[in-house]
């Protein structure tokens, strides 16, 4: 079996912006991020927790579900971020957030931005 040639590898980032309201709500980002980086492009993913998207990378937030999911996703190298002024506003800290869950100031991300080849929003 040969794959097609024209599945190249894309600089993705995915942008969280909800809030989280059901205990699905983090499964369905990991299950995402799951698709896009272990499909035949192999895409680079970084998942960026931003407004009201930041209560999903919350430690809370992880259970038997999202578990294996987010095992997964870091072993093939997704990134996570936090935006650092969503959490600042939400009186949230980075002890608060789940194992591999960096924070990310507002300059840093526009860089992060710069190199991205596609964004994504959620």
């Amino acid at each position: 079996m040969s794959y097609p040639t024209d599945c190249y590898s894309k600089d993705v980032l995915l942008f969280v912006n909800r809030a989280n309201f059901s205990k699905d709500s983090l499964l369905e980002v990991l299950t995402m991020a799951c698709g896009l980086v272990g499909g035949l492009s192999e895409h680079k993913l970084e998942i960026v927790f931003i407004g009201d998207g930041v209560t999903e990378c919350l430690a809370a937030c992880l259970n038997k579900e999202t578990e294996p999911y987010m095992v997964y996703a870091k072993s093939l190298g997704v990134a996570f971020w936090a935006d650092k002024y969503s959490l600042d506003i939400r009186g949230l800290s980075q002890e608060q957030l789940f194992e591999g869950c960096a924070v990310i100031p507002l300059e840093d991300l526009a860089e992060l931005m710069k190199k991205s080849d596609i964004h994504l929003r959620l």
